[in-house]
Protein backbone atom coordinates (compact mmCIF):
# COMPACT_ATOMS: atom_id res chain seq x y z
CA UNK A 1 0.00 0.00 0.00
CA UNK A 2 1.44 3.55 -0.80
CA UNK A 3 2.40 5.61 1.71
CA UNK A 4 1.18 9.06 2.36
CA UNK A 5 4.71 11.02 2.82
CA UNK A 6 5.41 9.29 -0.66
CA UNK A 7 2.31 10.04 -2.16
CA UNK A 8 2.00 13.92 -3.45
CA UNK A 9 -1.83 15.64 -4.13
CA UNK A 10 -0.88 16.12 -7.86
CA UNK A 11 -0.16 12.19 -8.24
CA UNK A 12 -3.10 11.12 -6.22
CA UNK A 13 -5.45 13.35 -8.58
CA UNK A 14 -3.80 11.56 -11.79
CA UNK A 15 -4.49 8.00 -10.11
CA UNK A 16 -8.16 9.31 -9.88
CA UNK A 17 -8.35 10.94 -13.67
CA UNK A 18 -6.72 7.52 -14.53
CA UNK A 19 -9.67 5.60 -13.74
CA UNK A 20 -12.36 8.15 -14.78
CA UNK A 21 -14.29 6.50 -18.37
CA UNK A 22 -14.32 8.50 -21.41
CA UNK A 23 -18.08 9.64 -20.54
CA UNK A 24 -16.85 11.25 -17.31
CA UNK A 25 -14.10 12.76 -19.11
CA UNK A 26 -16.44 14.40 -21.65
CA UNK A 27 -18.88 15.77 -19.14
CA UNK A 28 -15.23 17.31 -17.21
CA UNK A 29 -14.85 19.18 -20.71
CA UNK A 30 -18.35 20.48 -20.03
CA UNK A 31 -17.70 21.60 -16.77
CA UNK A 32 -14.86 23.36 -17.74
CA UNK A 33 -16.73 25.28 -20.39
CA UNK A 34 -19.12 26.30 -17.86
CA UNK A 35 -16.73 27.37 -15.13
CA UNK A 36 -14.60 30.00 -17.90
CA UNK A 37 -18.25 31.19 -18.90
CA UNK A 38 -19.16 31.85 -15.47
CA UNK A 39 -15.13 33.54 -15.17
CA UNK A 40 -16.13 35.64 -17.85
CA UNK A 41 -19.76 36.30 -16.26
CA UNK A 42 -17.79 37.30 -13.49
CA UNK A 43 -15.29 39.63 -14.93
CA UNK A 44 -18.44 41.54 -16.92
CA UNK A 45 -20.75 42.03 -13.79
CA UNK A 46 -17.21 43.25 -11.99
CA UNK A 47 -16.93 45.54 -14.59
CA UNK A 48 -20.16 46.60 -15.03
CA UNK A 49 -20.08 48.00 -11.42
CA UNK A 50 -18.03 50.90 -12.31
CA UNK A 51 -20.03 52.51 -14.69
CA UNK A 52 -22.81 52.04 -12.30
CA UNK A 53 -21.31 53.86 -9.93
CA UNK A 54 -19.73 56.36 -11.91
CA UNK A 55 -23.60 57.08 -12.98
CA UNK A 56 -24.45 57.75 -9.36
CA UNK A 57 -21.80 59.70 -8.41
CA UNK A 58 -20.55 61.71 -11.26
CA UNK A 59 -22.70 60.90 -14.65
CA UNK A 60 -21.13 63.60 -16.63
CA UNK A 61 -17.53 61.55 -16.43
CA UNK A 62 -19.49 58.87 -18.40
CA UNK A 63 -21.21 60.77 -20.79
CA UNK A 64 -18.14 62.94 -21.69
CA UNK A 65 -16.02 59.86 -22.03
CA UNK A 66 -15.01 59.07 -25.84
CA UNK A 67 -15.13 55.28 -25.37
CA UNK A 68 -19.03 55.48 -24.50
CA UNK A 69 -20.35 57.95 -27.13
CA UNK A 70 -21.24 55.15 -29.60
CA UNK A 71 -23.09 53.34 -27.50
CA UNK A 72 -24.71 56.73 -25.91
CA UNK A 73 -25.47 58.12 -29.31
CA UNK A 74 -27.09 54.30 -29.95
CA UNK A 75 -29.45 54.59 -27.13
CA UNK A 76 -30.24 58.06 -27.70
CA UNK A 77 -29.12 59.59 -24.56
CA UNK A 78 -29.07 63.26 -24.53
CA UNK A 79 -28.06 64.21 -21.21
CA UNK A 80 -26.10 62.70 -18.16
CA UNK A 81 -29.20 62.29 -16.27
CA UNK A 82 -30.65 59.79 -18.83
CA UNK A 83 -27.77 57.10 -18.30
CA UNK A 84 -28.14 56.14 -14.59
CA UNK A 85 -31.22 54.15 -16.08
CA UNK A 86 -29.59 51.95 -18.48
CA UNK A 87 -26.02 51.79 -16.22
CA UNK A 88 -28.95 50.39 -13.39
CA UNK A 89 -30.25 48.04 -15.92
CA UNK A 90 -26.88 46.91 -17.57
CA UNK A 91 -25.07 46.44 -13.95
CA UNK A 92 -28.39 44.44 -12.89
CA UNK A 93 -28.26 41.87 -15.96
CA UNK A 94 -24.66 41.16 -15.53
CA UNK A 95 -25.40 39.87 -11.78
CA UNK A 96 -28.22 37.99 -12.59
CA UNK A 97 -26.24 36.30 -15.40
CA UNK A 98 -23.21 36.05 -13.35
CA UNK A 99 -25.33 34.12 -10.56
CA UNK A 100 -27.12 31.73 -13.29
CA UNK A 101 -24.34 30.61 -14.93
CA UNK A 102 -22.76 29.86 -11.62
CA UNK A 103 -25.83 28.27 -10.29
CA UNK A 104 -25.70 26.23 -13.62
CA UNK A 105 -22.11 25.13 -12.81
CA UNK A 106 -22.96 24.21 -9.53
CA UNK A 107 -25.59 22.10 -10.65
CA UNK A 108 -23.58 20.37 -13.49
CA UNK A 109 -20.79 20.08 -11.03
CA UNK A 110 -22.80 18.13 -8.21
CA UNK A 111 -24.44 15.64 -10.65
CA UNK A 112 -20.49 15.15 -11.72
CA UNK A 113 -19.20 14.58 -8.60
CA UNK A 114 -21.92 12.28 -7.39
CA UNK A 115 -22.30 9.99 -10.72
CA UNK A 116 -18.49 9.83 -10.17
CA UNK A 117 -18.66 8.34 -6.92
CA UNK A 118 -21.29 5.89 -7.85
CA UNK A 119 -19.05 4.71 -10.78
CA UNK A 120 -16.10 4.55 -8.10
CA UNK A 121 -18.14 2.72 -6.07
CA UNK A 122 -19.27 0.24 -8.65
CA UNK A 123 -15.42 -0.21 -9.52
CA UNK A 124 -14.58 -1.21 -5.70
CA UNK A 125 -17.54 -3.72 -5.26
CA UNK A 126 -16.67 -5.50 -8.78
CA UNK A 127 -13.35 -5.95 -8.77
CA UNK A 128 -13.23 -6.73 -5.12
CA UNK A 129 -16.13 -9.54 -5.78
CA UNK A 130 -13.55 -10.98 -8.93
CA UNK A 131 -10.99 -11.38 -6.65
CA UNK A 132 -9.23 -14.96 -5.92
CA UNK A 133 -10.76 -16.91 -3.31
CA UNK A 134 -7.43 -16.61 -1.59
CA UNK A 135 -7.35 -13.35 -1.65
CA UNK A 136 -10.76 -12.98 0.15
CA UNK A 137 -9.31 -15.93 2.82
CA UNK A 138 -6.53 -13.74 3.78
CA UNK A 139 -8.92 -10.42 4.27
CA UNK A 140 -11.38 -9.92 6.83
CA UNK A 141 -14.71 -8.54 6.29
CA UNK A 142 -14.13 -5.43 8.44
CA UNK A 143 -11.17 -4.55 6.07
CA UNK A 144 -13.59 -4.90 2.78
CA UNK A 145 -16.20 -3.34 4.71
CA UNK A 146 -14.02 -0.08 5.42
CA UNK A 147 -12.74 -0.74 1.44
CA UNK A 148 -15.96 0.30 0.22
CA UNK A 149 -17.06 2.76 3.18
CA UNK A 150 -13.24 4.76 1.95
CA UNK A 151 -14.45 4.21 -1.83
CA UNK A 152 -18.01 5.69 -1.26
CA UNK A 153 -15.74 8.73 0.94
CA UNK A 154 -13.67 9.79 -2.32
CA UNK A 155 -16.60 11.87 -3.58
CA UNK A 156 -16.00 14.29 -0.50
CA UNK A 157 -12.90 13.75 0.41
CA UNK A 158 -11.11 13.96 -3.15
CA UNK A 159 -13.25 14.51 -6.42
CA UNK A 160 -15.24 17.17 -4.92
CA UNK A 161 -12.12 19.34 -3.29
CA UNK A 162 -10.39 18.82 -6.58
CA UNK A 163 -13.15 19.99 -8.55
CA UNK A 164 -13.44 22.83 -6.63
CA UNK A 165 -9.94 23.78 -6.64
CA UNK A 166 -9.95 24.30 -10.31
CA UNK A 167 -13.26 25.52 -10.78
CA UNK A 168 -12.39 28.24 -8.22
CA UNK A 169 -8.94 28.64 -9.20
CA UNK A 170 -10.04 29.93 -12.65
CA UNK A 171 -12.61 32.41 -10.84
CA UNK A 172 -10.24 33.50 -8.35
CA UNK A 173 -7.84 34.14 -11.53
CA UNK A 174 -10.49 36.29 -13.46
CA UNK A 175 -11.81 38.15 -10.67
CA UNK A 176 -8.38 39.35 -10.37
CA UNK A 177 -7.24 40.19 -13.56
CA UNK A 178 -10.13 42.70 -13.15
CA UNK A 179 -8.82 44.20 -10.58
CA UNK A 180 -5.37 44.49 -12.02
CA UNK A 181 -6.70 46.68 -14.78
CA UNK A 182 -8.85 49.05 -11.98
CA UNK A 183 -6.11 49.21 -9.45
CA UNK A 184 -3.15 47.17 -10.18
CA UNK A 185 -1.47 48.44 -6.43
CA UNK A 186 -4.69 47.68 -4.44
CA UNK A 187 -5.17 43.96 -6.14
CA UNK A 188 -1.51 43.00 -6.29
CA UNK A 189 -1.47 43.77 -2.16
CA UNK A 190 -4.38 42.11 -1.35
CA UNK A 191 -3.14 39.00 -3.36
CA UNK A 192 0.08 39.19 -1.48
CA UNK A 193 -1.56 39.59 1.89
CA UNK A 194 -4.06 36.76 1.44
CA UNK A 195 -1.28 34.77 -0.24
CA UNK A 196 1.08 35.22 2.37
CA UNK A 197 -1.65 34.04 5.16
CA UNK A 198 -2.94 31.20 3.44
CA UNK A 199 0.85 30.09 2.60
CA UNK A 200 1.72 30.43 5.86
CA UNK A 201 -1.01 28.61 7.85
CA UNK A 202 -0.39 25.46 5.12
CA UNK A 203 3.04 25.38 6.29
CA UNK A 204 2.38 25.48 9.97
CA UNK A 205 -0.09 22.72 9.69
CA UNK A 206 1.45 20.32 7.08
CA UNK A 207 2.77 17.64 9.61
CA UNK A 208 -0.83 17.73 11.61
CA UNK A 209 -2.47 16.87 8.83
CA UNK A 210 -0.17 14.17 7.67
CA UNK A 211 -0.64 12.62 11.11
CA UNK A 212 -4.61 13.62 11.31
CA UNK A 213 -4.70 11.71 7.67
CA UNK A 214 -3.51 8.28 9.14
CA UNK A 215 -4.89 7.95 12.46
CA UNK A 216 -8.46 8.95 10.22
CA UNK A 217 -7.48 5.94 7.98
CA UNK A 218 -6.65 3.10 10.39
CA UNK A 219 -9.27 4.28 12.83
CA UNK A 220 -11.82 3.60 10.51
CA UNK A 221 -11.11 0.58 9.30
CA UNK A 222 -10.84 -0.24 13.46
CA UNK A 223 -14.63 0.93 14.24
CA UNK A 224 -15.52 -1.05 11.11
CA UNK A 225 -13.92 -3.98 12.16
CA UNK A 226 -15.33 -3.50 15.43
CA UNK A 227 -19.03 -2.45 14.52
CA UNK A 228 -18.96 -5.68 12.52
CA UNK A 229 -17.34 -8.15 14.50
CA UNK A 230 -19.65 -6.75 17.49
CA UNK A 231 -23.26 -7.45 15.42
CA UNK A 232 -21.50 -10.55 13.80
CA UNK A 233 -21.37 -12.46 17.29
CA UNK A 234 -24.28 -10.78 18.89
CA UNK A 235 -25.56 -14.40 20.02
CA UNK A 236 -21.93 -15.15 22.01
CA UNK A 237 -21.80 -11.43 23.27
CA UNK A 238 -25.63 -11.73 24.42
CA UNK A 239 -24.72 -15.26 25.70
CA UNK A 240 -21.36 -13.89 27.96
CA UNK A 241 -23.27 -10.51 29.13
CA UNK A 242 -19.94 -9.10 27.02
CA UNK A 243 -21.35 -6.09 25.57
CA UNK A 244 -19.24 -3.66 27.78
CA UNK A 245 -15.71 -5.21 25.85
CA UNK A 246 -17.05 -4.24 22.43
CA UNK A 247 -18.15 -1.11 23.57
CA UNK A 248 -15.15 -0.09 24.64
CA UNK A 249 -13.37 -1.73 21.56
CA UNK A 250 -15.10 0.51 19.67
CA UNK A 251 -15.11 3.76 21.76
CA UNK A 252 -11.02 3.66 21.16
CA UNK A 253 -11.69 2.95 17.79
CA UNK A 254 -14.39 6.34 16.94
CA UNK A 255 -13.06 8.57 19.78
CA UNK A 256 -9.26 9.25 17.47
CA UNK A 257 -11.08 9.15 14.13
CA UNK A 258 -13.87 11.93 15.62
CA UNK A 259 -10.71 13.92 16.73
CA UNK A 260 -9.02 13.71 13.31
CA UNK A 261 -11.98 14.67 11.92
CA UNK A 262 -12.30 17.51 13.99
CA UNK A 263 -8.37 18.63 13.40
CA UNK A 264 -8.99 18.87 9.64
CA UNK A 265 -11.96 20.85 9.82
CA UNK A 266 -10.68 23.27 12.56
CA UNK A 267 -7.09 23.73 10.45
CA UNK A 268 -9.20 24.37 7.54
CA UNK A 269 -11.49 27.07 8.82
CA UNK A 270 -8.87 29.11 11.03
CA UNK A 271 -7.72 31.31 8.17
CA UNK A 272 -10.92 32.83 7.51
CA UNK A 273 -11.35 35.29 10.45
CA UNK A 274 -7.29 36.65 9.64
CA UNK A 275 -8.49 37.05 6.75
CA UNK A 276 -11.85 39.04 7.00
CA UNK A 277 -9.87 41.29 9.32
CA UNK A 278 -6.62 42.08 6.35
CA UNK A 279 -10.12 42.77 4.02
CA UNK A 280 -11.48 44.98 6.12
CA UNK A 281 -8.03 47.22 6.80
CA UNK A 282 -7.39 46.81 3.40
CA UNK A 283 -10.26 48.29 2.45
CA UNK A 284 -10.42 51.05 5.33
CA UNK A 285 -7.25 52.16 4.31
CA UNK A 286 -7.85 52.06 0.70
CA UNK A 287 -10.79 54.23 1.41
CA UNK A 288 -8.59 57.07 3.70
CA UNK A 289 -6.04 57.29 0.85
CA UNK A 290 -8.24 57.80 -2.05
CA UNK A 291 -9.94 60.53 -0.12
CA UNK A 292 -6.78 62.35 0.11
CA UNK A 293 -6.11 62.56 -3.54
CA UNK A 294 -6.96 65.30 -5.81
CA UNK A 295 -10.46 63.36 -7.11
CA UNK A 296 -11.38 63.23 -3.18
CA UNK A 297 -13.84 60.55 -1.92
CA UNK A 298 -16.49 60.97 -5.19
CA UNK A 299 -13.88 59.90 -7.53
CA UNK A 300 -12.64 57.21 -4.96
CA UNK A 301 -16.32 55.74 -4.74
CA UNK A 302 -16.21 54.01 -8.35
CA UNK A 303 -13.20 52.38 -7.67
CA UNK A 304 -13.91 51.50 -4.09
CA UNK A 305 -17.18 50.37 -4.65
CA UNK A 306 -15.72 47.62 -7.60
CA UNK A 307 -12.54 46.81 -5.31
CA UNK A 308 -14.93 45.54 -2.05
CA UNK A 309 -17.39 43.43 -4.42
CA UNK A 310 -14.34 41.65 -6.15
CA UNK A 311 -12.86 41.17 -2.76
CA UNK A 312 -16.22 40.07 -1.71
CA UNK A 313 -16.38 37.79 -4.29
CA UNK A 314 -12.29 36.24 -3.65
CA UNK A 315 -12.50 35.91 -0.14
CA UNK A 316 -15.26 32.71 -0.36
CA UNK A 317 -13.05 31.22 -3.38
CA UNK A 318 -9.91 31.43 -1.46
CA UNK A 319 -11.22 30.12 1.51
CA UNK A 320 -12.86 27.34 -0.32
CA UNK A 321 -9.66 26.23 -2.47
CA UNK A 322 -7.61 26.47 1.05
CA UNK A 323 -10.50 24.25 2.72
CA UNK A 324 -10.20 21.85 -0.43
CA UNK A 325 -6.77 21.92 -0.18
CA UNK A 326 -7.05 21.07 3.52
CA UNK A 327 -9.33 18.35 2.74
CA UNK A 328 -7.26 16.76 0.14
CA UNK A 329 -4.24 16.51 2.65
CA UNK A 330 -6.17 15.77 6.29
CA UNK A 331 -7.92 12.08 3.63
CA UNK A 332 -4.78 11.39 1.79
CA UNK A 333 -4.37 8.41 3.28
CA UNK A 334 -7.90 7.19 2.93
CA UNK A 335 -8.33 8.13 -0.59
CA UNK A 336 -4.48 5.92 -1.26
CA UNK A 337 -6.63 2.96 0.15
CA UNK A 338 -9.55 3.68 -1.67
CA UNK A 339 -7.84 3.95 -5.26
CA UNK A 340 -5.72 1.02 -4.21
CA UNK A 341 -8.59 -1.18 -3.99
CA UNK A 342 -9.66 0.41 -7.59
CA UNK A 343 -6.06 -1.04 -8.99
CA UNK A 344 -7.27 -4.44 -7.77
CA UNK A 345 -5.82 -6.54 -11.36
CA UNK A 346 -9.47 -8.07 -12.95
CA UNK A 347 -9.05 -11.47 -14.63
CA UNK A 348 -8.49 -11.69 -18.22
CA UNK A 349 -11.24 -13.30 -18.96
CA UNK A 350 -15.06 -11.84 -17.45
CA UNK A 351 -17.61 -15.02 -18.39
CA UNK A 352 -21.19 -14.18 -17.78
CA UNK A 353 -23.21 -16.92 -16.74
CA UNK A 354 -22.64 -20.56 -17.05
CA UNK A 355 -18.93 -21.54 -16.97
CA UNK A 356 -17.16 -24.59 -19.14
CA UNK A 357 -18.44 -27.73 -17.59
CA UNK A 358 -15.00 -29.76 -16.65
CA UNK A 359 -15.37 -33.84 -18.13
CA UNK A 360 -15.93 -36.16 -15.20
CA UNK A 361 -15.96 -39.57 -16.30
CA UNK A 362 -14.28 -41.81 -13.24
CA UNK A 363 -12.66 -40.00 -10.80
CA UNK A 364 -11.00 -37.57 -8.92
CA UNK A 365 -7.04 -37.61 -8.27
CA UNK A 366 -4.94 -35.85 -6.08
CA UNK A 367 -1.01 -37.05 -6.18
CA UNK A 368 1.60 -35.86 -3.57
CA UNK A 369 -0.32 -32.46 -3.16
CA UNK A 370 1.17 -30.20 -0.82
CA UNK A 371 -0.64 -26.26 -0.17
CA UNK A 372 0.28 -23.35 2.06
CA UNK A 373 -1.63 -20.16 1.61
CA UNK A 374 1.74 -17.61 1.42
CA UNK A 375 5.11 -18.85 0.40
CA UNK A 376 6.75 -18.13 3.93
CA UNK A 377 3.71 -19.64 6.04
CA UNK A 378 3.40 -23.52 6.86
CA UNK A 379 1.89 -26.68 4.91
CA UNK A 380 -1.62 -26.98 5.60
CA UNK A 381 -1.47 -30.24 3.46
CA UNK A 382 1.80 -32.55 2.65
CA UNK A 383 2.12 -34.54 0.09
CA UNK A 384 -1.59 -35.48 0.29
CA UNK A 385 -2.86 -38.70 -2.01
CA UNK A 386 -6.24 -38.69 -2.90
CA UNK A 387 -8.75 -40.73 -5.57
CA UNK A 388 -12.63 -40.24 -4.96
CA UNK A 389 -14.38 -42.61 -7.69
CA UNK A 390 -17.52 -41.03 -9.34
CA UNK A 391 -20.81 -41.32 -7.52
CA UNK A 392 -19.20 -41.65 -3.99
CA UNK A 393 -20.17 -40.36 -1.09
CA UNK A 394 -16.95 -39.33 0.96
CA UNK A 395 -16.64 -37.47 4.72
CA UNK A 396 -13.34 -35.95 5.80
CA UNK A 397 -12.65 -36.40 9.65
CA UNK A 398 -9.97 -34.38 11.15
CA UNK A 399 -9.39 -32.11 14.21
CA UNK A 400 -9.22 -28.24 14.17
CA UNK A 401 -6.86 -26.95 11.21
CA UNK A 402 -6.28 -30.28 10.08
CA UNK A 403 -6.86 -28.87 6.30
CA UNK A 404 -10.52 -30.38 6.03
CA UNK A 405 -11.64 -27.08 4.58
CA UNK A 406 -8.38 -26.52 2.65
CA UNK A 407 -8.67 -29.54 1.04
CA UNK A 408 -12.61 -28.94 -0.02
CA UNK A 409 -12.20 -25.36 -0.96
CA UNK A 410 -9.13 -27.44 -3.42
CA UNK A 411 -11.37 -29.95 -4.40
CA UNK A 412 -13.94 -27.09 -5.75
CA UNK A 413 -11.55 -24.96 -7.79
CA UNK A 414 -11.30 -22.02 -5.25
CA UNK A 415 -7.39 -22.75 -4.46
Amino acid sequence: MSSPGQTSISSLLRRVVSHLSRRRRVHLSILSVLVLVASLAEVVSLGALLPFLSALVAPETIFDHRLAQPLIMLAGIESPSDILLPATIAFCSAAVFSALIRVAMIWFQSRLVASIGADFSTAVYERTLYQPYSVHVARHSSEIQAGLNKARALVPLAIQPALRIVSSTILLLAILSALLLINPEIALSALLGLGSIYALITLLSRKRLRDASKIGARSAVQVTKAAVEGLGGIRDILLDGSQWAFVSIFRRSTVPLARSQASVQVLGNIPRFGIEALAIVLVATLAYHMALSSEGLNGAIPVLGALVLGAQRMLPLVQEIYLSVVTLRGNRQSTVDALDLMDQPMPPVIAFGATETVPFSRSIRLRDLSFGYAPDAPLVLKELDLEILKGARVGFIGSTGSGKSTLLDLLMGLL
